[in-house]
């Protein structure tokens, strides 16, 4: 049987074509296998990234590829190496000359796979202790494409060069022709095998994110620098979100506990959660709502008049960081903080309150019109919203915000508002903070922070269709 072999190569390395067959039978059963269990690895790893918000790591289809290709190029790496190991790993007759060479050339490969695999479970157990530490949805702060993609490509250059270690050595020159026919051929076995996907990944996102509001309504959330976290324990989250599936109509649904609900059931599942907790809890409840920011005022007024009917007057707007360094669902938790009045005392005194208001010496009265703001009877643009109002603020701190919103507003324009009063409080505290402390506000004392809050309260009323129809 005629046999192949590099030539002037040693003895050791001549086989049968039979051998060179079932060698690289063996090395691509070994590639197909390795793949797929990489592939697996890390389709569980996502599985289990999954929060209690039915959040899940999403790779993009650049992503997958980019993984694929790697975990094909590792593949057939170690088919490479299982297909040398074969056609070396035979019995040898004892004190052959090539003896060493063989045994070095087949303890190379055996070693290569074992420490590799040792070493990728301590790096995936590390990376995943890392991702665990830095909370629920903690994969979209340790992210490693694409700003990491050289060390993935290092390590498939690292490995492919590790197997041919010796076998240069032995046969120094003669294997460049070799080793580079090697290598066009795996890199071209890899491309085939990275088009391959074993499971159906957006299948499994899309399962897996049936419950998720964010994926399931398109839930867009308004941005602050000014925002607050809360103990999850104590949080009841709401949604207020368009229904994606009406096409002719702006629905706004409402949704609970992953329930959609009207508002009169709304009552009820609050009334039927409220009784199962006990009151100390109930005084410590914040009610996180999560609006999007196209929902018109009307509904948000709504929602608010009977969370207000039910005492739940410690709210939370979710909102996302206005700069942000990671995907915004990593932010699931941050909370624009308000406080609503008590209902009954609103419907009892509408007037009498409105009486107040207008007796405060500085009286701001700002309206929204198509995305702009009038102030004090002149037409403002939202960028020159915050110099204005900070202005007006610090003419006389004896203020209030006299908010008028229409039922048509939207969240959005409503939210600028709130947020943008809010920034303009924190930076006068920053500022008389530092003048009067040398500190910032956020380092001071208890009673120095209570003095400063005094002077510069963040007071704001807002005055619905409704409120004022009372």
């Amino acid at each position: 049987m005629k046999t192949l072999s590099f030539r002037n190569s040693p003895t050791f390395f001549k086989r049968s074509r039979l051998d060179i067959a079932l060698g690289i039978f063996i090395g691509v059963a070994y590639a197909l296998v390795f793949y797929s269990f990489l592939y697996v690895v890390r389709e569980t790893l996502r599985i289990l990234s999954l929060t209690d918000q039915y959040d899940l790591l999403i790779l993009s289809d650049q992503e997958v590829n980019f993984y694929n290709l790697v975990f094909a190029l590792l593949a057939v790496i170690f088919g490479q190496s299982a297909s040398i190991s074969f056609w070396l790993d035979r019995p040898r007759m004892l004190f052959a000359s090539q003896n060493y060479r063989k045994i070095s050339i087949v303890n190379d490969q055996n070693t290569l796979k074992w420490y590799f695999l040792f070493w990728f479970s301590k790096i995936v157990i590390v990376i995943w202790s890392f991702v665990c530490m830095a909370g629920e949805a903690g994969y979209y702060v340790l992210s490693f494409y694409p700003a990491f993609n050289y060390l993935f490509v290092l390590t498939v250059v690292v490995l492919l060069l590790q197997t041919w270690k010796t076998i240069r050595l032995s046969f120094k020159r003669k294997s460049i022709k070799w080793f580079l026919l090697t290598t066009m051929v795996l890199a071209m076995v890899a491309l085939g095998l990275s088009r391959i996907n074993l499971l159906d990944y957006k299948g499994i996102n899309h399962q897996l994110l049936q419950k998720n509001i964010h994926y399931t309504y398109g839930l867009d959330l308004p941005a602050s620098n000014v925002y607050n976290k809360h103990n999850s324990y104590f949080v009841k989250n709401i949604y207020l979100v368009k229904n994606k599936e009406a096409t002719q109509t702006d629905e706004v649904l409402i949704v609970a506990d992953h329930q959609e609900l009207s508002l009169e059931k709304l009552k009820i599942h609050i009334k039927n959660w409220q009784d199962s907790r006990p009151d100390y809890e109930l005084r410590k409840m914040v009610y996180r709502l999560h609006i999007d920011q196209s929902v018109p005022m009307k509904d948000v007024n709504a929602l608010q008049r009977t969370l207000s009917q039910l005492d739940c007057n410690k709210i939370a707007y979710a909102v996302v960081p206005l700069y942000p360094e990671y995907d915004l669902r990593y932010y699931y938790d941050l909370s624009f903080d308000l406080r609503l009045p008590y209902y009954n005392f609103i419907r009892m005194h509408s007037a009498k309150i409105l009486e107040d208001i207008n007796k405060i010496p500085n009286c701001v009265e700002v309206k929204i019109r198509n995305g702009a703001y009038i102030v004090n009877d002149t037409l403002y643009q939202a960028e020159q919203l915050k110099r204005k109002i900070k202005s007006l603020i610090v003419y006389n701190t004896d203020y209030i915000i006299q908010l008028h919103v229409d039922d048509q507003d939207s969240f959005a324009s409503y939210f600028r508002i709130l947020t943008t009063t809010k920034e303009v409080v924190y930076d006068l505290r920053d500022e008389y903070a530092s003048k009067e402390y040398e500190k910032p506000y956020a380092d001071l004392e208890l009673e120095e922070m209570s003095l400063i809050r005094k002077r510069y309260p963040y007071s704001i009323f807002k005055l619905t269709e409704a409120f004022k129809s009372e």
